[in-house]
This record gives structure tokens, sequence and C-alpha cells, in this order.
């Protein structure tokens, strides 16, 4: 299991999606542990059954979610 990385307490709930720490620092994408424990179902379903629309709908939102963390160069 990898290492946890624990960072100070938040006023309020971080929710998944892109998070950027400082201004010279590329974005990542947060996921929240519900939100992952229903991805690797959705990922580990599609490739059991690649044809089912559940499976494959919820795999595409993993991929815009990684996408939101994609800036290009221009943005630094």
């Amino acid at each position: 299991m990898a290492d946890i990385r624990k960072l100070p307490e938040q006023s309020e709930r971080v929710e998944t999606g892109a998070i950027q720490f400082g201004d010279n620092d590329w974005p990542g994408t947060f996921i929240r542990g519900d939100d992952s424990f229903a991805f690797r179902l959705a990922l580990e379903g599609l490739l059991s059954n690649p044809s089912d629309p559940i499976y494959r709908m919820n795999a595409q939102s993993l991929i815009q979610l990684l996408n939101e963390s994609n800036i290009g160069l221009t943005r630094l």
C-alpha cells in the first residue's frame, strides 16, 4: 500500500476534481475516497464486461475528471 500524504485540515470539504497548490505548480486530480471506490468498481467491471454501458459511462466520467488537470503549457 502506498504511503498516505497528510496535509493540514481544510476549513471546507475538498471535493473530487482538479486541485493546484500555489501558482507555480501543475494541477493534479484529487479523488475523494467514496468516488475513488466507485471509479475502481467501474474500471474493474469494464475490464470484465467491456460492453456494459454503465461501466463505460463511469469510465468516461473518470477520463473527463482526469482531463480537468490537463492545462497544457500556456497556464504556468
